[in-house]
């Protein structure tokens, strides 16, 4: 039940985003719009820096727990884990050292700017993005009551 009512926050924080270009019109947008192309093109950096920490995380836990293990019996299994480790570290650096800046150019050029240009000349866009942000808003709504309910 937890996991439903995380679903239903999530759902509701992202209609937020879906319906603030509408509430804050194309006047607002054509003021922010360098800030937004900005923010917009940093979400992989965030994305990324999240999925770091949970895979730093992931690797930690499994470090531990097969090193507790290999300290009960056996400790022929512990190079392997700590290769795994290792390996997957140099892949996230290498990721960030030669790809993280060209992905977020790609997310500037090819996402950002085309997305705010669009919402701020079109109406249309704000309208749909605002009956998507609608739908998800209720869609959590309705997990959450779901969720207090069963409880």
């Amino acid at each position: 039940m937890k996991w439903i009512n995380i679903i239903g926050l999530i759902f509701q924080f992202a209609a937020f985003w879906f319906a603030a270009p509408e509430l804050l019109g194309s006047e607002a947008l054509k003021r922010f719009e360098k800030g937004l192309i900005t923010f917009i093109g940093k979400i992989p950096t965030v994305i990324i820096a999240f999925s770091a920490i949970i895979v730093g995380i992931g690797m930690s836990w499994y470090g531990i727990r097969t090193g507790l293990q290999a300290a009960e019996a056996d400790a022929s299994g512990i190079i392997g884990t700590m290769v795994t480790i290792i390996v997957l570290s140099v892949v996230l650096m290498v990721y960030f050292i030669f790809f993280a800046s060209k992905t977020q150019q790609w997310m500037q050029s090819n996402f950002a700017t085309p997305l705010i240009e669009k919402l701020i000349v079109s109406g249309e866009s704000r309208k749909s993005a605002l009956i998507i942000g609608a739908v998800l808003f209720t869609l959590g709504f309705v997990l959450q009551l779901v969720t207090a309910l069963a409880q």
